[in-house]
């Protein structure tokens, strides 16, 4: 499944840096000298949906009867990036997610005990990010995005037992994959508003790691 999942990204990533860099497709109407503001940084918010599976990585938890089941969360989004076209650019970005949090209640030789617990996540990717042309509009521009990095995560558990408290943490820093779509408004040729959704999927150990990030940003473009 991981070898599935990585080669499909792997394939995205290449059909849009081709579709970016073609000039024989777009001639030179978006070519690199029609670029204005090449640069860009950005900042966010995002909305969590979790999508994670921890049975290996809460295996202290497990004796205890549970599964987890993750609430939602929210993030923060930080981004720059260079447009190499006029639809073709490049860029790095951080998600910080706000901890998804568990807790629950469960019986142990009689006796009702509780146990809680966090999944806490960050996120460096790059990314290649193509944003195809919409008759002469400049101020909306829809895009296509797909990339990798580095998820870092932190498992985090607390549980009672006869009245004794126990916990545990995992740290895991694995490489993921980040894909999505997305839309600016540009208020002005330096100011956008925009719009994202994005899926994020770690890999190896922490493989059992996915979530969505919805997010609404503003870019400073220059």
């Amino acid at each position: 499944m991981t070898r599935r999942i990585v080669a499909f990204f792997a394939l995205a990533f290449f059909c849009l840096a081709s579709q970016g860099l073609a000039d024989d497709r777009y001639g030179t109407k978006y070519g690199p000298e029609t670029v204005k503001k090449p640069f860009f940084v950005g900042i966010g918010a995002s909305f969590a949906l979790e999508n994670t599976e921890v049975e290996k990585l809460t295996q202290e938890i497990r004796p205890l009867g549970q599964r987890v089941d993750f609430d939602n969360s929210w993030g923060v989004n930080l981004k720059a990036g260079y447009k190499f076209t006029g639809i073709f650019a490049g860029e790095v970005s951080l998600d910080w997610i706000d901890g998804f949090s568990w807790e629950g209640d469960y019986v142990f030789k009689g006796g009702r005990n509780f146990a809680e617990m966090t999944a806490d996540i960050w996120t460096l990717t790059a990314a290649g990010r193509l944003a195809p042309p919409i008759g002469d509009s400049w101020r909306l521009r829809p895009y296509l995005f797909v990339g990798g990095g580095i998820m870092q995560a932190t498992i985090k558990a607390d549980y009672t037992r006869f009245g004794q408290r126990f916990g545990f943490s995992n740290h895991q820093t694995q490489i993921c994959l980040k894909g999505g779509a997305g839309a600016d408004f540009f208020l002005t040729e330096s100011i956008s508003l925009g719009f994202e959704t994005s899926y994020t999927q770690g890999l190896q150990n922490l493989e059992e790691i996915g979530y969505y990030l919805f997010t609404g940003n503003t870019s400073f473009h220059f």
